[in-house]
């Protein structure tokens, strides 16, 4: 830690001016008494509002029917919790399944029927991203 020329108090960068102990004007020799003046380093920071594209109601709708189980559509609205709350639930479904198949004389049936349950729900899903004319992505833009 610097110590000032006058009095050798312990200073810290930032009583570079005036030292609090005795008054003494510039109370650091040397190096210690420079301070960095970040504002000339840095080169002036260009934000340039980058134009955020619209998403497609067709592409959000294939990828609900196609990958909803996964949460395909809402990762590409890019509402990720949503989509692993889809594959969580899909993992749920795929061990629920396998205890049906396991455990009740169902056979093929018990892997069917809850995905098929679950897929008329994504059609469902990916009708509603059709229909409905006032839904936003992430950012607040309209869907096209």
């Amino acid at each position: 830690m610097p110590r000032c020329k006058y009095c050798s108090a312990s200073l810290t960068r930032l009583d570079k001016d005036i030292c609090p102990f005795c008054g003494g004007k510039e109370p650091l020799d040397g190096d210690a008494s420079l301070t960095l003046d970040v504002t000339k380093v840095l080169d002036k920071v260009n934000v340039v509002d980058a134009p955020i594209k619209k998403k497609s109601r067709i592409i959000i709708a294939i990828l609900a029917i196609i990958f909803g189980f996964c949460g395909g559509h809402a990762f590409y609205l890019r509402k990720i919790k949503l989509g692993i709350i889809y594959s969580l639930i899909t993992i749920f479904l795929l061990g629920l399944s396998l205890i049906l198949y396991f455990f009740t004389p169902l056979t093929i049936w018990a892997f069917l029927i809850p995905y098929l349950v679950y897929e008329i729900y994504f059609i469902i899903v990916a009708i509603y991203y059709l229909v409905k004319k006032d839904l936003v992505d992430i950012h607040g833009v309209p869907l096209k």
